[in-house]
């Protein structure tokens, strides 16, 4: 059955006692199938932000129609909220909405996923695993998880705000705690035959003292840097029978090592793993005996050479993941000069991180660093901006309860100042002083706006920042013979987008029959930018809605 991909509020009205008014919200669920025994249920949000579950329930008519009404005396009628569609008393869809006028967003891409996971030899265990989803962007997206029969089957519920695609799942078993990660068929899957049998590769590491050549007193710590960038411990184990440590760990991914002994300089190790390698003879980690006590001396200033008082440093080995490093790190605050100092060692290299307290997302970094000579961070000048998301045609400003992605860029340099998620209803947001482009999108890509905001220091300026709806753009990118192409990148490159906005939210990559599904900022005409190998061409999209082929101009 074909799920109901958008929900959109075509009305949003009052009745006429002011004193007594009630929302009458007027919609249609789209596209629809002219199902029976559908109804939409909606958890509505009281002012004071407690949240009631299905308080809205109301049924959708054989054309998709549904309407219902809430007072606003007791209910925010403004906002983004979830829902959920049932049919015959099953969830077909569900996800976000919002009740504003004429604003639409697309609804999550919910299915159900089945398979049974197995250790390498085919024995059963119970594993925990998490199903992580592509996004357009290329992000991805924890769409589910949780854990496993004994015998290793599993059922759970999958959603995502776009098109279940390039699937990676990450499994743990429970009883020997061997981590496995898979790229599944996703259509094994939905028709629950997936068998997924664990692998690992076998890693043999001699971590050794320098003048003695042995790993006596070595500690190892490692850890699996999976697909979406989450840090995951194995266990470094010291071989019974050879001077050397033994780490299981998936097959495809990055390894972070870190050995360490008393009286020596720690030192850390990255390994990318590729291919099913059953066994891999790491390179050599060689601890160098401590040099000398030596001081490392700098100091924190403004562009100005006035010193940034109330700021910490940070100085970790150079190089070093912080993650890992955090047992091998000191932090001081400066002097009413702006100046610090660590114990150091004698020819040992660093990594130095300043941060101010209401600098919160910005620091300074030098890395490396030496005690040799004196470091000077310079800090910027911060001020603060009040975001109000505003979704078009509202009556006022909607307070969403979701997080919002952001991006900052200079209007006179152009490049990125400011990055991240705000997760606060309270949306007070640093950026450095001058003049900027503030970049919003909702969490799910639902929306995006944008607004030019000029930044003060000491002084919290409010800036509205109108929203409208995204929409996706689908397609196949194919070559002159007319063959698909695998692996091309398209990105929106239409003007008034910002490109280091374009390749954060709005890019992506055809898949192997050359389909892709891009989310872009609803417009009439929109400019794509193909690139594969090496080669890269433009394409004006007039119908956004229409299915695309992009192929290379003749």
């Amino acid at each position: 059955m074909d799920l109901p991909l958008q929900v959109v509020v075509r009305q949003l009205v009052a009745s006429a006692d002011t004193r007594e008014t009630d929302w009458v919200v007027q919609g249609t669920v789209t596209p629809w199938r002219n199902e029976t025994s559908a109804r939409l249920l909606l958890q509505w949000r009281q002012r004071e932000g407690r949240s009631r579950a299905d308080d809205i329930l109301a049924a959708i008519d054989a054309d998709g129609r549904f309407s219902f009404t809430a007072p606003t005396r007791a209910w925010q009628p403004f906002g983004s909220y979830p829902f959920r569609i049932e049919i015959e008393e099953t969830i077909a869809e569900q996800g976000w909405c919002v009740l504003d006028h004429l604003l639409e967003l697309r609804a999550s891409h919910h299915q159900t996923l089945a398979g049974r996971i197995q250790e390498p030899d085919g024995s059963f265990a119970v594993f925990d695993f998490v199903v992580y989803s592509r996004l357009p962007t290329g992000a991805l997206h924890h769409a589910g998880g949780g854990s496993t029969s004994a015998d290793g089957s599993f059922t759970t519920p999958a959603s995502c705000p776009a098109p279940l695609q390039d699937l990676v799942i990450n499994a743990r078993s429970q009883s020997s705690q061997r981590l496995f990660t898979f790229r599944p068929d996703l259509s094994t899957l939905l028709d629950g035959s997936a068998i997924l049998r664990g692998s690992e590769t076998v890693c043999r590491l001699r971590a050794m003292k320098a003048e003695t050549a042995d790993s006596q007193g070595v500690n190892v710590l490692a850890a699996f840097l999976d697909a979406a960038g989450k840090r995951l411990p194995l266990s470094a184990r010291r071989s019974n029978t050879e001077d050397l440590f033994v780490i299981h760990c998936p097959t495809d991914g990055t390894l972070l090592l870190l050995a360490s002994a008393d009286g020596h300089e720690p030192s850390a190790s990255t390994i990318t793993l590729r291919g099913d390698q059953a066994i891999a003879e790491l390179p050599p980690i060689v601890l160098q005996p401590l040099g000398l006590p030596a001081n490392l001396r700098g100091r924190v200033t403004f562009a100005d050479g006035s010193p940034c008082i109330g700021t910490s440093v940070l100085m970790t080995p150079s190089g070093w993941d912080l993650e890992i490093a955090l047992d091998n790190t000191q932090q001081v605050l400066v002097d009413a000069t702006g100046s610090f100092e660590f114990a150091a060692t004698e020819g040992a290299s660093y990594r130095l991180i300043a941060q101010h307290p209401s600098h919160a997302g910005f620091w300074q970094e030098a890395d490396p660093v030496t005690s040799k000579s004196p470091v000077l961070l310079q800090m910027p000048r911060i001020g603060k901006v009040q975001v109000q998301p505003l979704a078009a045609g509202a009556l006022g400003a909607v307070g969403w309860p979701i997080p919002f992605h952001y991006l900052a860029t200079s209007v006179a340099a152009g490049g990125p100042v400011s990055a991240g998620t705000l997760y606060s209803l309270d949306r007070s947001l640093p950026l450095p002083t001058g003049v900027h482009r503030l970049h919003l999108a909702t969490a799910d890509l639902g929306t995006f706006g944008q607004a030019i905001v000029t930044v003060s220091e000491g002084d919290t300026v409010p800036v509205t920042v109108h929203m409208i709806p995204t929409t996706v753009v689908s397609g196949r990118v194919l070559d002159e013979a007319a063959s698909p192409v695998h692996g091309a990148q398209v990105q929106l490159t239409t003007p008034g987008v910002h490109a280091q906005c374009a390749e954060r939210w709005f890019q992506g990559r055809s898949g192997p029959d050359g389909s892709f599904h891009l989310i872009v900022p609803s417009q009439d005409v929109l400019q794509l930018q193909v690139a594969v190998a090496g080669r890269r061409w433009l394409a004006e999209v007039t119908d956004p809605r229409a299915l695309v082929t992009l192929t290379p101009p003749k």
